[in-house]
């Protein structure tokens, strides 16, 4: 597959080999957004003539904050019809667009991963581990029935099993997905342990000087 040509790659992926996905004109600004823990889903390439980064699962603030900017800057706050997902975007492809790009990013906030099951959720798809498919007629989709041998399974012979007994927070009661991702929520739960140090009255003083900037 030519370099910036693949149609999905897995984002952990993307990011321990972004010279193979991401053109370097959207390099800066994906990291700021991985930086904050916001996904990216798509970015543009070379034979585009404008920047653009698509992103994914974004947390209720940081929702409204694109919202927001959408309603007085709809030229570089996006929403993706076809694609249905939010992004950034500027015309041109030179490098100050690709700096015009990255200062997209500083409107949002850190946010929390989702790439986690409950327990309840990862306990109930190992379960249908090697079961049966079937059809639902609901859904129009494929799923898998419970394997009758894994029906009394217990969270801890599933995690034992799937390898994930350290992807398992006991007190948040989630199995992160992956090393990456629990890395994610650990940056997440130290910036919000630094934002809560900051006492309510300074917080006000720097969003109101940002205003008046």
């Amino acid at each position: 597959m030519p370099r910036y040509q693949y149609s999905y790659e897995e984002l952990e992926k993307v990011v321990s080999n972004i010279d193979e996905y991401i053109i370097p004109e959207c390099q800066e600004a994906c990291k700021m957004l991985w930086d904050k823990n916001i996904e990216t889903f798509m970015v543009s390439n070379r034979e585009d003539n404008h920047l653009y980064v698509l992103i994914l699962d974004l947390s209720d603030e940081n929702m409204k904050i694109i919202e927001d900017n959408m309603k007085s800057n709809s030229d570089n706050y996006i929403y993706d019809n076809y694609r249905g997902c939010y992004g950034i975007s500027v015309d041109g492809i030179t490098s100050e667009d690709a700096k015009k790009l990255s200062s997209l990013t500083s409107v949002f906030k850190m946010q929390d991963t989702i790439r986690y099951k409950t327990s309840e959720e990862f306990l109930e798809e190992y379960r249908t581990t090697d079961g049966e498919y079937y059809f639902d007629e609901k859904t129009q989709r494929v799923f898998r029935k419970i394997n009758p041998s894994l029906v009394n399974a217990t969270l801890e012979e599933a995690l034992e099993k799937t390898n994930k007994k350290n992807l398992y927070i006991e007190e948040e009661k989630k199995v992160y997905d992956s090393e990456f991702f629990l890395g994610w929520h650990e940056r997440y739960k130290k910036s919000k342990a630094m934002d809560d140090m900051i006492p309510k009255e300074v917080k006000l003083f720097s969003s109101n000087k940002k205003r008046m900037i």
